[in-house]
């Protein structure tokens, strides 16, 4: 093992024989490939856990050793209190799907109770001239430039997570109705969503300019494309992004999100209905876009503390 990681997976009990059938199960339901991507690393965190612990039988995961892998998680000192909690939950699906299979006698539901902290505010929303700054960075009089500040616009102006930019296919921007058909969001639903006329100028620059010079036979429809005729990866698209922030001076790690984040505060800050903004970001729950009047409402305090006559008395 390196740190917590097990580097070789080739299962040695039967509770990682069991977790390996449980993977494969999933593997036939209708979940995207990132979601099965996640359960993967959440029930490898528990069956590394188990394999220290010398934990090889499904029925040896009671109520003690539930609690005995939260107190691990909890010291390594690592894992986010998000990632901790759905790799719990993932744990409890494998135990439920096992005692559906008469597997265990039962499952320890008590030990799996979690108090629920909230939500993080986001973290890097950035001002509009940061931006505007960062937006700037891309050399436009060069075709991978003109690429990369076309993926910046579209990202700022509609709020897409990194995902759902790479799948775009070109026919999926609606020019004439100012919208981007989101095909298989998250939940694999699809949606439409706003894009402002600066963002499709930049992608018509992109689609008349650089576009026809790159697309080679494996292009296909994909909307984003490297100099080598291929649709961008999500490595690709790190680099372009992370590479664009370094060079407009933020400090490292922001993200394709902080666009995210910085758009819908934005959105918020200017008086934007929140089910409005909840439909944008393709969010399933009100709840998950209530972060952003929070953070609205923080920078609402800073600027009452330092404009209001009152509290510059204070302040002076």
């Amino acid at each position: 093992m390196t740190g917590w990681r097990v580097q070789d997976k080739t299962p040695r009990s039967t509770l990682e024989e069991a977790g390996g059938v449980w993977l494969a199960h999933l593997g036939g339901l209708d979940y995207s490939p990132h979601t099965l991507r996640r359960f993967y690393f959440d029930i490898w965190c528990f069956l590394s856990f188990a394999r220290a612990a010398d934990i090889v039988e499904l029925s040896q995961v009671t109520g003690p050793e539930v609690m005995a892998f939260r107190r691990w998680m909890q010291g390594l000192g690592t894992l986010a209190e998000s990632t901790q909690r759905s790799t719990l939950m993932c744990l409890k699906a494998l135990l439920q799907w096992a005692f559906r299979q008469e597997l265990v006698r039962r499952v320890p539901e008590d030990e799996f109770r979690i108090v629920w902290h909230g939500r993080r505010l986001p973290r890097n929303v950035m001002r509009p001239d940061e931006v505007e700054r960062l937006l700037s960075v891309p050399d436009t009089h060069t075709r991978t430039g003109l690429r990369d500040r076309t993926i910046l616009e579209l990202f700022y102006s509609t709020g897409l997570r990194r995902s759902e930019l790479l799948h775009l296919r070109v026919d999926d921007i609606l020019g004439p109705r100012g919208l981007v058909l989101v095909r298989e969001g998250k939940g694999r639903k699809d949606r439409y969503t706003p894009v402002g006329l600066r963002a499709l100028k930049w992608l018509s620059a992109y689609l008349e300019q650089v576009r026809p010079f790159w697309a080679g036979a494996n292009a296909q429809d994909a909307l984003f494309l490297t100099m080598n005729g291929v649709p961008m990866t999500s490595k690709a698209l790190d680099v372009c992004i992370s590479g664009c922030f370094r060079l407009a001076g933020f400090p490292k790690g922001y993200s394709c999100h902080a666009l995210r984040h910085s758009m819908a505060t934005h959105l918020m800050e200017n008086g934007a209905d929140i089910r409005a903004v909840q439909e944008i970001l393709g969010h399933a729950s009100i709840t998950s876009t209530q972060i952003y009047t929070h953070v609205s409402q923080t920078h609402a305090k800073e600027v009452h503390a330092r404009c209001h006559p009152m509290e510059r008395q204070k302040l002076a």
